[in-house]
């Protein structure tokens, strides 16, 4: 878990578990934000979004990720924070179409939370992709 190129892992999650459950697939979404005020918005509504579906059963968790505060070439406060949703599926036949619906159910909600709470048109770009 030392490596730079594993930094991106829910390492806390795996480590407690000795690793990945059998049979278990984990999906990461990961984006960024700018620091406008719509920006805090939308990461307040995600927040409380994956929350939601995490206590409604779904293995989901919402994490920043960021680099050491000065790095070979100098300083990157600032410019590395990232933010990672984990969604963690068990399948054990390893079939596509299971976990593709179940990232579509997400979406699913994902849009239905957007329209029943009116989110405003600004923050509207976060099932646009």
């Amino acid at each position: 878990m030392g490596f730079l190129e594993l930094s991106h892992l829910p390492i806390a999650t795996l480590l407690r578990t000795s690793g990945g459950l059998p049979d278990e697939v984990m999906l990461q979404f990961e984006f960024t934000i700018d620091k406008s005020p719509e920006s805090i918005n939308t990461m307040e509504f995600l927040s409380w979004f994956v929350r939601d579906q995490a206590k409604s059963g779904r293995k989901i968790q919402l994490r920043t990720f960021a680099l050491p505060p000065q790095g070979p070439f100098g300083v990157q406060l600032g410019t590395t924070l990232k933010f990672h949703i984990d969604y963690f599926l068990i399948e054990p036949s390893g079939n596509l179409q299971f976990i593709l619906d179940k990232v579509s159910e997400l979406l699913q909600s994902l849009d239905y939370s957007i329209n029943i709470y009116q989110i405003p048109k600004k923050l509207n770009h976060l099932t646009d992709k």
